[in-house]
């Protein structure tokens, strides 16, 4: 993740110096460094995106105290208080969050040049997706973020087959964009932007299926988000205070054997081979192993949490914590608690010849 984290910056610094400015690295405490900067200047404004975790929030706190701090929701499409209940609380059911987050989507305005993008709708009534894993060395840079995108909803890329295929972690169906917008080299927006021109420009039903299912992955991210923002304990608590008390295993064989994949289960097992190698795995891939720790082998969710926090280049707290959450049926809209993925049933369908 240091890695990617570093090719991102240093590509910020490249595309800053081509307009006269530069990307000034620090480290050590924000507020502190920030001070230093600004030198005592309270007035001088700093603009960042919110964050929603406890942490990011305890730091634009103190960021704030030095100077004045001004806020932009960058990391989602919608700010998460613009999207609630008529009696001003906060959506736990996925559904109804998306009803409502519909509604103030169509109030919304964008203003994104499809020509700078190069995003086209192509549609294909067979595609060419070619077994291989998702492959993370590749450059963390703007342009490369642009052209993965470009590619997944170009003339054979995933999009056009996604609600059949997206599951599939035999074939490259996902559209690759989870570590770039993890990162901020393209945003939410763009993507609902893209995601909707591509509805708007077809009329092709399995094609509209297919970027629905897309657009709707994209939703669920915001409904993590927004519930991360509204109770961020939920990153180490259940969000069902009734499961917080579950009487977890925990056993230590049984965790280093997980994290090893060595498990005896090969889907299992190449999936967290594949998570220490390049630090990503499909979501299906994710869903199988988190349900495999915490319903098999009666490991806390929270230590595959904490795993994945390692581990992933695509990393976001609220997603993981929300995802985690889903699985072990301690979140809001989860799987139920009793669902267990069976992993042997799970290989067969989604990676068929292993």
């Amino acid at each position: 993740r240091s890695n990617f984290l570093n090719g991102a910056l240093n590509d910020l610094d490249s595309r800053l110096r081509e307009i006269g400015s530069r990307l000034l690295i620090k480290q050590g405490d924000t507020a502190q460094e920030l001070a230093k900067i600004i030198d005592g200047e309270s007035t001088i404004p700093v603009f960042a995106n919110a964050g929603y975790s406890r942490h990011s929030k305890f730091v634009e706190s103190q960021v704030a105290r030095h100077t004045q701090l001004r806020l932009f929701s960058g990391q989602v499409t919608i700010d998460p208080s613009g999207v609630s209940k008529e009696n001003g609380e906060p959506f736990k059911v996925y559904s109804a969050f998306r009803r409502k987050w519909e509604q103030v989507y169509q109030k919304k305005i964008f203003r994104t040049d499809y020509q700078s993008l190069g995003i086209k709708p192509e549609i294909m009534s067979s595609c060419d997706l070619h077994s291989g894993k998702n492959s993370l060395a590749r450059s963390s840079t703007r342009a490369n973020a642009v052209r993965t995108l470009r590619k997944f909803t170009g003339l054979k890329g995933g999009i056009n087959r996604y609600s059949e295929l997206s599951d599939r972690v035999d074939q490259n169906t996902t559209s690759g964009m989870s570590e770039f917008i993890s990162l901020g080299l393209i945003g939410p927006n763009e993507l609902f932007e893209v995601a909707d021109y591509l509805r708007y420009s077809s009329d092709d039903n399995r094609y509209l299926g297919s970027v629905n299912s897309w657009r709707n992955q994209l939703i669920w991210r915001e409904f993590f988000k927004h519930s991360l923002d509204h109770f961020p304990d939920s990153e180490n608590q259940s969000l069902n205070p009734n499961l917080e008390s579950i009487d977890w295993i925990n056993q230590k064989v049984d965790i280093d054997a997980w994290n090893d994949g060595e498990t005896g289960y090969p889907i299992v097992d190449a999936a967290m081979r594949q998570l220490s190698e390049d630090g990503w795995i499909h979501n299906r891939l994710r869903m199988i192993v988190a349900s495999f720790l915490v319903k098999d082998l009666l490991v806390d969710w929270r230590i595959g949490a904490n795993w994945f926090h390692d581990k992933l280049v695509d990393y976001d707290s609220a997603l993981n914590s929300g995802n985690w959450q889903w699985v072990a049926g301690t979140g809001f809209d989860a799987s139920p608690f009793f669902r267990v993925f069976n992993p042997v049933l799970q290989g067969r369908k989604f990676d068929p010849k292993g």
